[in-house]
């Protein structure tokens, strides 16, 4: 009789601990289930955070494409060249902000209503880089820090080896002694001058602060330019 009952109490234990193994195998499983999901959900994050970095950096550059002129880049030789007034100019540090560079004209007290400056990259022929104006393309807007508001900014460019072939518009500085982009559009050309030719060179660029405004009539005082940029 004891036999019998240990005979019956054998395959019982063996049942058993067959249960525990496969149940420590469950387990097992079940936690490399968990780290594979919780790998998987790391990658997914430094993918998509590598994604999101990605798009601010083409945002970024993207950004900064069409600044034609901006007085930061030291590999770029800016300079000036003032006329009827106007010669009292340079490139300097922003007195709003110590870390920026702009450009500065002084309009002095006997200027010509057309006094100004030209803004050039390269000192041989005053030039900058070709604008791109063509159908479509003709917006630009430039950063203005003037004296006094409802102030008339003139944009004149031209081809730098033939004055004869320019266009020039106005745009309105509408608060004074604040920093605020000015558009100017070359298909509004400025009354009186010619219309935009898309065959011209475009290579030269000049500044009219207060224009038809002599400095003896109110015209004159300190203004700031800064980024030359495309708005197309």
């Amino acid at each position: 009789m004891r036999l019998s009952l240990l005979m019956l109490t054998l395959p019982l234990l063996t049942i058993a601990c067959g249960d525990k193994d496969d149940s420590g195998s469950t387990e097992e499983a079940d936690a490399d289930t968990d780290a594979d999901a919780d790998t998987d959900a790391d990658t997914d994050a430094d993918t998509d955070t590598d994604t999101d970095t990605d798009a601010d950096t083409d945002a970024d550059t993207d950004a900064d494409t069409d600044v034609l002129i901006s007085f930061e880049d030291s590999a770029v030789s800016y300079g000036c060249e003032g006329f009827g007034g106007g010669e009292d100019c340079a490139v300097e540090t922003d007195p709003t902000d110590s870390g920026n560079t702009v450009l500065r004209i002084s309009k002095s007290s006997s200027a010509e209503t057309w006094g100004g400056t030209t803004m050039y990259t390269e000192a041989s022929d005053f030039s900058i880089d070709t604008l791109n104006i063509a159908e479509g393309q003709t917006r630009f807007t430039l950063k203005v820090w003037s004296p006094r508001a409802e102030t008339p900014i003139l944009l004149k460019v031209e081809d730098a080896s033939d004055p004869t072939k320019s266009v020039e518009t106005y745009g309105i500085v509408s608060a004074g002694e604040t920093w605020e982009t000015v558009t100017f559009d070359f298909i509004s050309e400025a009354e009186g001058t010619a219309a935009v030719n898309y065959t011209y060179t475009y290579n030269k660029a000049s500044i009219f602060p207060d224009f038809g405004t002599s400095g003896a009539d109110g015209g004159s005082g300190t203004f700031y330019f800064d980024n030359l940029t495309e708005d197309f």
